[in-house]
């Protein structure tokens, strides 16, 4: 007996117990989840007719390249917030 499976065996659990979130079948099946949710929510841009207040938000999928770009916008000011505000390990010790 393996190292790993005795460890399973021990622990009463089979090959993919545990969190369910950290499942590597759970992890696929939530980003082929997200995916086609996406996909069926921008393919909505062609039979929802939208009273755009601009040109822009008038154009196919805007709303998803437009959160797309907002959450990467956050990414990237939230790194660099991180390196401007960031202190020494030893910052508060006399």
């Amino acid at each position: 007996m393996t190292d790993r499976a005795a460890t399973t065996a021990a622990s009463g659990g089979s090959e993919g117990s545990g969190p369910w979130l950290t499942r590597p079948s759970t992890i696929r099946g939530l980003w082929w989840g997200g995916g086609i949710l996406l996909v069926l929510l921008t393919l909505g841009d062609l039979v929802i007719h939208r009273h755009a207040p601009v040109k822009l938000a008038a154009t196919f999928g805007f709303a998803s390249w437009f959160g797309f770009a907002a959450c990467a916008a956050m990414v990237i000011v939230a790194k660099v917030l991180g390196a401007v505000l960031k202190r020494r390990d030893d910052h508060y010790e006399p």
